[in-house]
């Protein structure tokens, strides 16, 4: 190899070279830019070594350097800057038993290297301390471990600068969540059992309220007004009974699911797993934000029994009766401007006022779109009840009306009657659902050509006028991008009773449509008076 070339020194780099000097013996020559320190035969077994001078993160750690009272080892990691401050230390002492053409000394194995060099020093240097001292008290810290390494790594060459050392143990997580689980799923079962045991007692007071309730009215000896002022002592405390059990019920479930996700963040925060505890933290962000909605709910519930309180004894017991046309007809007096309880605040304590919530809601969507779709009935007059002026309607008078609309869609018309039946006017007998497509910024008549033909409905001898009985009266006009009416609604509707009373199911099945369609994919207008 007489005359080969010697390689140039990289940049950031020292370059050696392994040769055999005239004596015969192997020396280690470093290169310089100017040729070789030292005369040297280059033999064909001549080797060269760059090594890197600048500095490369290093985290090695340190298994089972020391191990806790519980039996449980821990490992010890560095983090921080590895450089070299002597190139021949680092080539002499560890680099050239372990380097070769192929396989070049990488981080990692200057890493684990250097680790099995120094894990007896640090299991020395850590023996008088605990673990708790080490990681919770920092007895040991980084600029202490910084100054004794730097001493024990310049045997061999290199330096270290650090940013952090830490403490983990594979055995005390491990430990630590099956710990944790148990706790954890203590805390569930008994929010579980405290659920159940209120769920019990609602069920308990609810068959002694209607227990109570049946002797109260089958005792004869009762005058009707000592009867009505039993039943609504009884209908107040049951109502206060089942609000709090709701609530007792409500917090049993929110210490359960709180449980469980703190375990689930006890789990994650062991694993160190950053996007999982992140879930969970959401998760329990969210979980906390509905109980308090339910909080606040829980609070005006509470207000309403106190409103509840004030209204009259009879109207109340009627509220409660198990003659479901005097409870509608109570519900819608509590309702209207006379009371003006919300609908939603009575079904919250237990009422039954399906109808009441549906007009409720209708009217909602009406405030929020403003005329979008409005009614008009010019025969409506004006009448006082207690403080407010309502709208209301003579027996026996015209029914029809008019309504605008400013966009297109499927009209759905219903008429929430003073019983507190449910018919559905659009579509009927004479137009299918297909045919209820009503156009943007246009009026229609009810009857009228478009909806209920007025010649079909005298052709069987039919009018629109309003019958009554006495009481709270609603017309709802819905328009949607989709029909709200299913096919076979219509087929009980016939010529000669042309309106289908709808049953509790499709009410249910109706609101849950427009409760999941999509926001402005319908609007509605609703127009309420009293007949009598």
């Amino acid at each position: 190899m007489q005359g080969m070339r010697i390689p140039t020194p990289k940049r950031g780099t020292h370059l050696y070279g392994f040769f055999t000097q005239a004596s015969g013996s192997p020396e280690l020559l470093r290169v310089r830019e100017d040729g070789l320190m030292g005369g040297a035969t280059i033999t064909p077994r001549a080797c060269f070594y760059h090594v890197g001078l600048a500095g490369f993160p290093f985290s090695p750690r340190f298994s089972s350097v020391m191990q806790d009272s519980e039996g449980h080892k821990w490992d010890f990691t560095l983090k921080g800057q590895l450089s070299v401050s002597d190139s021949r230390l680092v080539l002499t002492t560890f680099a050239l038993d372990l380097a070769s053409p192929d396989a070049p000394v990488t981080p990692s194995i200057a890493e684990s290297w250097l680790a099995s060099r120094l894990t007896s020093r640090i299991r020395d240097a850590t023996r008088e301390y605990s673990v708790e001292e080490l990681r919770d008290l920092d007895a040991l810290p980084v600029s202490w471990w910084e100054k004794q390494l730097g001493g024990w790594l310049a045997d061999f060459g290199v330096k270290i600068q650090l940013e952090g050392v830490s403490w983990s143990s594979a055995e005390a997580d491990a430990a630590e969540a099956d710990a944790a689980r148990e706790r954890d799923f203590k805390r569930v079962a008994e929010a579980r059992r405290k659920e159940h045991d209120a769920e019990l007692r609602e069920v308990e007071a609810a068959a002694e309220y209607e227990t109570r309730k049946k002797q109260i009215e089958a005792d004869l000896d009762l005058s009707e007004q000592e009867r009505m002022h039993q039943l609504l002592v009884l209908e107040k405390r049951h109502r206060r009974e089942l609000l709090e059990a709701d609530t007792e019920i409500e917090n049993a479930c929110r210490e359960a699911e709180k449980a469980a996700l703190e375990h689930e963040v006890t789990l994650a925060q062991l694993s160190q797993d950053a996007e999982r505890m992140q879930n969970a933290e959401e998760l329990e962000d969210l979980a906390q934000e509905r109980h308090r909605a339910l909080e606040q709910e829980f609070e005006g519930l509470n207000k309403t029994l106190t409103k509840l309180a004030d209204l009259p004894e009879a109207l109340l017991a009627q509220l409660a009766d198990r003659d479901a046309r005097k409870a509608n007809a109570a519900a819608e007096r509590i309702v209207s401007p006379e009371f003006s309880i919300p609908a939603y605040e009575l079904a919250g304590l237990g009422f039954r006022v399906d109808r009441q919530n549906l007009i409720e809601g209708l009217r909602e969507r009406a405030a929020h779109d403003g005329d979008v779709v409005s009614i008009l009935k010019r025969e409506l007059v004006t009448r006082d009840i207690g403080t407010a002026k309502v709208n209301a309607l003579p027996v026996n008078t015209p029914l029809q009306f008019e309504f605008s609309t400013e966009r297109g869609g499927y009209v759905t018309l219903l008429n929430v009657g003073t019983s507190g039946s449910v018919y559905l006017h659009v579509p009927n007998a004479y137009v299918s659902v297909e045919g209820t497509r009503a156009k943007g910024e246009h009026t229609y008549q009810v009857p009228g050509p478009e909806f209920l033909p007025w010649e079909q409905l005298r052709q069987r001898g039919l009018d629109y006028v309003e019958v009554g009985p006495p009481g709270w009266e609603h017309l709802a006009v819905i328009i949607s991008d989709e029909s709200l009416v299913a096919g076979n609604v219509l087929e009980a509707a016939t010529a000669q009773n042309p309106f289908v009373r709808l049953r509790t199911r499709d009410i249910s099945e109706m609101c849950h449509a427009l409760s999941e369609a999509p926001t402005g994919s319908w609007s509605a207008g609703v127009l309420s008076f009293l007949v009598g």
